[in-house]
């Protein structure tokens, strides 16, 4: 049971081909499991924290948002350790939250898709879909990336109205770029 990330030189290789051409379909995690420079990780119990602004990747809990229920919101908010805050890399490649057990996913519907930018991230019950497939992928910088089925990042959004340091700010997908920013970037440790 663990996760593989991918070393410095196969994540160079891996996000210039997402950033490059949009596509990872060839990349999947199962295909950068047998290239050199892999290695076995923890599965279960981490926060993933992200490097621009050290929030944690936070499943919306509050009297109107519950982790347990698909469509769940997921954003950027101060460590505290909770449930919420946690999360299992499972060997299938899907990211659940201890809290529902519910998917990492990137929401699908009328005016969403998990291959458009800019695509918000929620809970959703684990259907194996692509839009819930991860791969977690070593940085230059030694930090992690989280490129999803469809070859796009997971990105903390940063613009004129959003800030990874402020707590309540949109996770989204993103194009990969070379060097990987620090809003994309991720530390992925034991809780």
């Amino acid at each position: 049971m663990g996760r593989n990330r991918t070393t410095t030189s196969a994540a160079v290789a891996l996000a210039a081909a997402a950033a490059l051409c949009s596509t990872v379909a060839a990349a999947t995690p199962a295909a950068a499991a047998t290239k050199a420079g892999v290695r076995p990780f923890s599965v279960n119990y981490v926060e993933i924290v992200n490097y621009y602004g050290g929030l944690c990747l936070d499943a919306q809990t509050d009297a109107t948002h519950d982790p347990s229920h698909n469509g769940d919101r997921v954003q950027l908010w101060s460590c505290a350790g909770g449930l919420n805050q946690t999360w299992n890399f499972n060997d299938n490649g899907t990211i659940t939250n201890d809290d529902g057990g519910l998917c990492l996913d990137a929401v699908t519907d009328a005016t969403h898709s998990p291959t458009n930018l800019r695509d918000p991230i929620q809970l959703w019950a684990c259907n194996g879909s692509k839009q819930q497939q991860w791969q977690e992928v070593l940085t230059t910088a030694g930090q992690d990336a989280l490129v999803n089925g469809y070859g796009l990042v997971l990105d903390a959004q940063t613009d004129a109205t959003h800030n990874p340091s402020q707590n309540g700010d949109n996770v989204q997908l993103y194009s990969g770029f070379i060097p990987v920013p620090t809003n994309q970037e991720w530390s992925v440790s034991p809780d």
